[in-house]
């Protein structure tokens, strides 16, 4: 019987094959992989809004507790205690205020002390708790993502009440710090896209005289 040529197994891909794969998986990647980072982040923003609101909580707490305790007849109401520093001679004890600080900032110690140990909320860009001195900051806004700041302003359809709000940074796009979304502390509007956390009177009342405390 004649010698027949039988054609070879083809084993393997060709370089063709090959580069056509690569170029398959790249383009599949540069679709995927920003859309699930996109929703990642978008996760940890979700978080950031909710442990933002219970901080907010425990500040109003912290405020109240210190305009009970003072001396009677001192002249701090709940705005003062997030607004003043606090003068031991009228009050009976000193506080810093917490409005224009991150929450990592020192004068966040007394918040922090009304969670549960177990319970403190976390920064999820670093896994640690918002009250510890690595969410503070000195920029404003910080190129650190997911930092808690307590802002405050005059409500623009009441110039006799104050707002206060917790703004949140966002992930830097280059080296400059930026809030999240559409948030500021420079203007009502931007305060009012962050995390309400309370509105008072804002009276201010002479040091020296008696007070109705905002509770």
């Amino acid at each position: 019987m004649p010698n027949q040529l039988r054609p070879q197994n083809k084993f393997g891909f060709t370089l063709i094959e090959f580069l056509l794969v690569v170029v398959i998986f790249g383009v599949i990647l540069s679709v995927v992989l920003p859309r699930a980072l996109r929703a990642s982040r978008e996760a940890k923003f979700s978080q950031v809004r909710q442990y933002a609101a219970e901080i907010g909580g425990y500040t109003v707490q912290w405020a109240q507790k210190q305009t009970e305790a003072q001396r009677e007849n001192s002249p701090y109401t709940l705005k003062g205690f997030l607004m003043e520093t606090v003068d031991p001679g009228l009050a009976g004890f000193s506080s810093s205020p917490p409005v224009d600080h991150y929450t990592g900032h020192e004068s966040f110690d007394g918040v922090e002390r009304l969670v549960a140990p177990e319970k403190l909320p976390t920064n999820p860009f670093n896994e640690v708790s918002y009250f510890q001195k690595v969410n503070d900051d000195g920029p404003v806004p910080s190129a650190k993502p997911g930092l808690l700041y307590l802002t405050s302003g005059t409500d623009p359809s009441n110039p006799h009440y104050r707002y206060f709000y917790l703004l949140f940074t966002d992930v830097p796009a280059g080296a400059p710090g930026r809030w999240h979304g559409q948030m500021d502390h420079q203007n009502a509007d931007g305060m009012r896209h962050g995390i309400f956390v309370t509105r008072v009177p804002d009276s201010r009342i002479s040091p020296g005289l008696p007070s109705t405390r905002n509770r």
